[in-house]
């Protein structure tokens, strides 16, 4: 039996459910969401995939650029799903999976995307 669940954002969803779903990205209109250009999701994916990411590139963007609450969910998604694609990236996935279920409190996202950094050993 196979389920196809439909969803504009994964942070509602049972963490028991997250963790046994293959994540699948539908395009609604070709174009990319500006959450997907983020500069903080750009250099997660940069230093997941073992390119040199400098503390004081993170904090630069956090100071200059820091997204909201909702945004900072949004992008935490963005980034399950990409690394979810690659067998490898399993231990990131579970570590965002967990910090995806308490997201940022208005007013703390610098502090949210810091603690990111941390768990994911690139900062």
């Amino acid at each position: 039996t196979t389920f196809l669940f439909l969803s504009q954002n994964t942070g509602g969803v049972l963490p028991t459910i997250l963790s046994r779903a293959e994540l699948i990205a539908l395009a609604t209109s070709g174009a990319e969401e500006p959450y997907q250009q983020h500069q903080l999701l750009q250099l997660a994916l940069a230093a997941c995939y073992k390119k040199e990411v400098k503390a004081a590139q993170i904090e630069a963007i956090l100071q200059k650029d820091c997204p909201d609450s909702q945004t900072s969910a949004l992008l935490i998604d963005e980034l399950i799903q990409q690394l979810s694609q690659e067998e490898h990236f399993q231990p990131q996935v579970t570590l965002l999976y967990q910090l995806r279920t308490t997201p940022p409190a208005p007013g703390s996202s610098k502090l949210f995307w810091r603690t990111v950094f941390m768990k994911l050993g690139l900062l």
